[in-house]
């Protein structure tokens, strides 16, 4: 029989690929945490400064395939957004071209454990099948702005 790639933890946490089926890999990665702008209230987290400026709003942008060899990545990009403190960590999809479970488990995590401690996730700018995704599991409405809902129709 062949190698069986190894099954994700339950608790959302990485599990080593080493033996799975190797999927296509994207030239870049989904990027990193955007630093907030310094204008309107939103600091930077001081490193060993006695009093710690939190961020408004933290926000990250994807881009690329969302899947199992990317997800790893996202998530320590979601956890660092996660710990800043910010209330709001926004996810900017707007150049993400596909996302499958890996990728929507990555997002739930977050949500969660923003949601632990009162603070928001909100989705952004995602289209064509990556918003098919997000509507079909309903994580486009759990994570809507809302600014979003209150926009008057035109």
């Amino acid at each position: 029989m062949g190698t069986v790639p190894p099954v994700r933890n339950l608790d959302h946490t990485p599990t080593p690929t080493a033996g799975a089926i190797a999927l296509p890999s994207i030239p870049d990665p989904p990027s990193a945490v955007v630093p907030p702008s310094t204008a309107g209230g939103a600091g930077k987290l001081g490193g060993g400064d006695e009093h710690r400026s939190v961020p408004a709003l933290v926000q990250v942008a994807l881009r690329g395939e969302l899947d199992i060899d990317s997800a790893p990545r996202v998530r320590s990009e979601l956890a660092a957004a996660v710990e800043s403190g910010a209330p709001t960590v926004l996810v900017d999809l707007h150049d993400v071209t596909f996302m499958d479970s890996s990728g929507l488990s990555a997002l739930v995590a977050a949500g969660q454990a923003l949601a632990a401690r009162g603070a928001s996730l909100y989705l952004e700018g995602a289209s064509g099948a990556v918003r098919q995704v997000l509507e079909i599991t309903a994580l486009l409405d759990r994570y809507r702005q809302p600014e979003a809902e209150a926009a008057p129709a035109t």
